[in-house]
């Protein structure tokens, strides 16, 4: 893609990318007017959240917004707008019911970092020395924050993802998936500036939002007869999941209304001991700042062997599966473990407490 310009067939279809970039523009054109208002989310009722919505998909579908044509050149593709239209009401709907139970909130939303963002974040910067340096840019979903008692806020990112993904150490570890951990350093070296006021600003964590529109089968709620039993199933099925800092103070005031160990919005335990650390994503300072530069190593290193030439077909493999299973240059790529010169990177199947004993080490 990016060294011999290969691109797949551009086809006239709504793709999995385009109804990513679909939902992500939505949410981004509601959740900017709803801080832009100051609007409670909590206080929203069903009708408020039908317009908001509403207005927001209207503007997408403007004839002058070339983007989405194809969302309205058939009455098959006017089904599917319809359906992407529900899924996008049914978010707002969750966040909603999310606001009742935290006061985490929507800050920022597509927010930009790297050179040449007058209006974003300061990216990521390295030396790699020889006069050679590197430049990391990208774009955070969204940006929540909550200020709590002894003049301390928390900063959290929530990543939007169409599938029911989750925080994998080994392939953080390994550099496979370091999209969140990349995020969480751009927000921790941007703190001062997010801060409005001199309150101590602290990194919450990072977290995905599974976006989609759930489908409940009877038998689901054979057992649940009052609607708001009901709204709380719907709510714990799009828990988020990711890491969250293991900060007393975070914790306690993230979700001051859930009576139950189980928390419906966030991936954390309530025992009578405190918060469980085997049955909650949660991650303690000092290793998440080893993580991070852990992280920041791994960029580097992919820098110098890129700026010396390095083009060795080199696939991961771990013991699920390997990094030829997706790629739609499988065919041009030519690579053949049965040739010598051609071979897997197998990455070592580590566990989560071994991981964190390495970074430790590293550290």
């Amino acid at each position: 893609k990016y060294g011999l310009n290969l691109q797949e067939r551009e086809e006239f279809e709504l793709s999995t990318a385009s109804r990513g970039q679909f939902y992500h523009e939505a949410l981004d054109k509601i959740i900017s007017r709803v801080v832009g208002e100051n609007i409670d989310l909590a206080k929203l009722d069903d009708q408020s959240i039908k317009q908001l919505v509403d207005e927001a998909v209207s503007a997408m579908l403007d004839p002058k917004n070339l983007q989405y044509t194809i969302l309205t050149s058939s009455q098959r593709m006017n089904y599917l707008t319809s359906q992407l239209q529900a899924t996008i009401y049914e978010m707002i709907r969750v966040l909603k019911k999310q606001a009742e139970f935290t006061p985490m909130r929507p800050q920022r939303t597509e927010l930009n970092f790297g050179p040449a963002q007058p209006k974003g974040l300061k990216g990521l910067n390295f030396d790699l020395g020889k006069q050679r340096s590197l430049n990391v840019r990208g774009r955070i979903d969204r940006i929540d924050g909550m200020k709590v008692a002894d003049n301390k806020r928390y900063f959290g990112i929530v990543d939007y993802k169409s599938g029911n993904r989750k925080f994998s150490y080994p392939e953080a570890y390994s550099g496979i998936s370091m999209q969140l951990l990349t995020y969480l350093d751009v927000l921790n070296q941007n703190l001062p500036d997010l801060n409005p006021d001199d309150a101590e600003a602290l990194l919450a964590g990072v977290l995905y939002m599974h976006i989609y529109n759930p489908i409940f089968k009877a038998t689901d709620l054979s057992n649940v007869s009052d609607p708001a039993a009901i709204a709380e199933e719907d709510l714990a099925d799009h828990r988020y999941n990711g890491l969250l800092v293991n900060d007393s103070d975070l914790l306690k005031n993230l979700d001051q209304k859930t009576t139950a160990k189980n928390s419906p919005v966030f991936p954390i335990y309530k025992t009578k001991n405190g918060f469980s650390s085997k049955l909650s994503s949660l991650i303690d300072p000092e290793a998440l700042k080893a993580f991070m530069k852990h992280n920041e190593d791994l960029i580097v290193s992919a820098g110098n062997q890129i700026l010396d030439g390095v083009d060795t077909l080199a696939p991961y493999k771990t013991v699920k599966n390997d990094g030829m299973q997706f790629t739609p240059y499988k065919s041009v790529m030519n690579f053949d473990p049965l040739l010598t010169e051609n071979n897997y990177r197998e990455i070592p199947n580590l566990t989560d407490e071994e991981i964190i004993a390495k970074l430790k080490g590293e550290k």
